[in-house]
């Protein structure tokens, strides 16, 4: 079987639902945003860290 990822994000997927939840992802949605800015994709636990500064 096909691995299934997302070639913006860089993530990788177990099986097809996760594969479909993630493009729905705020994680994928920001990194959507900075591959328009022409910025590199952070990961998920990046994204999550400044998810987590911003809120506090």
């Amino acid at each position: 079987p096909r691995a299934l990822s997302c070639n913006t994000c860089g993530g990788s997927f177990a099986d097809k639902q996760a594969h479909r939840d993630h493009f729905k992802s705020e994680w994928h949605r920001h990194n959507l945003s900075l591959k328009l800015e022409h910025r590199p994709p952070v990961d998920e636990r990046t994204f999550c860290e400044e998810v987590a500064l911003a809120e506090a």
